[in-house]
């Protein structure tokens, strides 16, 4: 299996940290976890559609229009996949635990504009559920100017597999190759769900539901960007350099595995604190 790329890390003073901010991420290398993540990948039947203009949604929240491809920097994505109107929330105004389970077995999806805190190493997962099946997973721990601390996994199909299981993730994986921690991203149709009373987000692969696939786009500038996105970029850039900072370390180079027959336990990522309203 392909070596992972190295992600460059910003570091942030431990105390710093609001002392409840760790409830507010998943064990990512919990076995039930990874097996409960893992099945949302494989029925996508149970997505819903967007839910950023949902009653339980905040009106800070907003409509706006996704930039052209002359104002980011999205790997492969197609320019027609970046004409779309989206409507983004703020990470403060995501559903409650108990909200998105009153919503099962529907898994609600939302879009983020968000800066990036820290992109794990490419992990190689043993599924305990599907023995003989490994899947790679990159944790991508996000911030925006309202909240610091919501985790996605971004599950992709190892090359060797392709062929088994069918489907690819070169847009997506391509789209996380260019990310380190500062970037300001949109994160488009992330499907939302719950652990251990914990609210985390999950990528959506084109080969299960084509269309519908999350997307995280890079964003170079503002300029060009409709009004109220461009004000929320800035913001999140400005919070970024305030409290994410530039990448100053590097993680090991050999890939992380994880068997999720033993749940083997990580490093907890160290966060920047919430912004305080």
């Amino acid at each position: 299996m392909a070596a992972p790329d190295v992600r460059e890390q910003a570091l942030v003073d431990e105390s710093d940290l609001p002392s409840e901010i760790g409830a507010l991420i998943p064990d990512l290398d919990d076995a039930d976890f990874l097996d409960h993540s893992f099945a949302i990948l494989q029925d996508p039947s149970m997505v819903a559609t967007d839910v950023t203009d949902a009653t339980f949604m905040t009106a800070t929240s907003f409509s706006s229009t996704m930039p052209s491809p002359t104002v980011v920097q999205s790997g492969s994505l197609p320019a027609n996949g970046l004409q779309s109107a989206l409507s983004i929330a703020d990470l403060r105004d995501l559903p409650s635990p108990a909200t998105l389970l009153s919503l099962h077995p529907q898994t609600p999806t939302v879009n983020l504009l968000c800066a990036v805190i820290s992109l794990s190493p490419t992990r190689i997962v043993r599924l305990r559920r599907h023995p003989g099946r490994e899947m790679e997973v990159v944790d991508l721990l996000l911030g925006d100017d309202t909240r610091a601390g919501f985790s996605i996994s971004c599950w992709l199909q190892p090359a060797e597999s392709q062929a088994r299981y069918g489907g690819e993730d070169h847009e997506l994986r391509t789209s996380l190759s260019g990310l380190q921690a500062g970037d300001v991203v949109i994160v488009r149709n992330v499907a939302l769900s719950v652990f251990r009373n914990c609210v985390y987000g999950q990528t959506l692969p084109r080969w299960r539901v084509g269309a519908g696939a999350t997307a995280v786009v890079k964003i170079v500038n503002e300029l060009s960007l409709e009004a109220e996105m461009a004000r929320k970029a800035k913001r999140v850039r400005e919070w970024a350099g305030t409290f994410v900072g530039r990448p100053v370390g590097r993680r090991k180079d050999a890939a992380q595995e994880v068997d999720s027959t033993r749940g083997t336990r990580a490093n907890r990522e160290e966060l920047p604190p919430d912004t305080q309203d």
